[in-house]
């Protein structure tokens, strides 16, 4: 859980937590970006009890989803997924959650098993640098001119294609034609091994995930068979 609070004529916001563990790793993970120059809030310091700490205070509105936004969002998400594996481990990976945790999780969640474990071991296997994990359209702000990534508390050690799949979604793109013109943009400005096959597990995983929220808030009958018609769905995609 976190609270904010704007301080300081609104330049410092101060972000709030109750476990410290989530203060230390998100605080880790924008200094470590913000270092390396990525369009991040300026984290200024953390308390003495690591459950808060201030950073710049973005005076913007969350993007809209206009085409003219899609590529400095590409360029930054490029830009952060090509940071060696070798400093990311060096400098983030005590911080850092990884597809086993996240696939253990929705596994005992929604009674997967099998081939599901299977791949999330394998998207572990491919993983390779820092992924947001949450790209959606309000952590994403624009100030008229840079686009600011905010709210890395979901961030974990793991393939591009998890945040590529997400912001296509953010930008209802998903399952269009426009959907290879994008992951064709962003394959040119960050090539990467395997990226189809990356692509395709992130997308399926993706699902899972949407899935799990689902069930957190379906209430009416209708509601919760519609969650289990989709983990069925699922089950039989996966053969597990």
């Amino acid at each position: 859980m976190e609270t904010s609070t704007i301080r300081s004529g609104g330049i410092q916001y101060v972000k709030n937590f109750l476990d410290p563990k989530m203060a230390l790793k998100e605080f880790g993970v924008l200094s470590f970006l913000f270092g390396k120059g990525i369009s991040v809030p300026k984290p200024n310091f953390l308390n003495a009890n690591n459950t808060s700490f201030a950073m710049q205070y973005i005076q913007g509105e969350k993007i809209s989803g206009t085409e003219d936004e899609l590529e400095p969002i590409l360029k930054t998400m490029a830009k952060y997924h090509s940071i060696g594996a070798k400093d990311i481990k060096k400098y983030l990976k005590w911080f850092l959650p990884s597809y086993l945790d996240e696939g253990k999780l929705y596994s005992n969640k929604l009674g997967l098993n099998g081939n599901f474990k299977k791949m999330y071991k394998k998207m572990y296997d491919l993983s390779d640098c820092l992924v947001h994990n949450d790209l959606m359209d309000k952590n994403l702000m624009n100030d008229g001119k840079n686009i600011y990534f905010i709210d890395w508390g979901s961030a974990i050690y793991g393939m591009p294609q998890t945040d590529l799949v997400r912001i296509i979604t953010t930008f209802g793109k998903l399952d269009t034609p426009y959907e290879e013109t994008i992951k064709q943009k962003y394959n040119e400005l960050n090539p990467t091994k395997n990226f189809e096959e990356k692509y395709s597990l992130a997308k399926d995983f993706q699902e899972i995930k949407l899935v799990a929220k689902a069930m957190d808030f379906a209430t009416s009958p209708e509601n919760k068979k519609e969650v289990q018609k989709s983990i069925e769905l699922i089950r039989e995609k996966l053969k597990c």
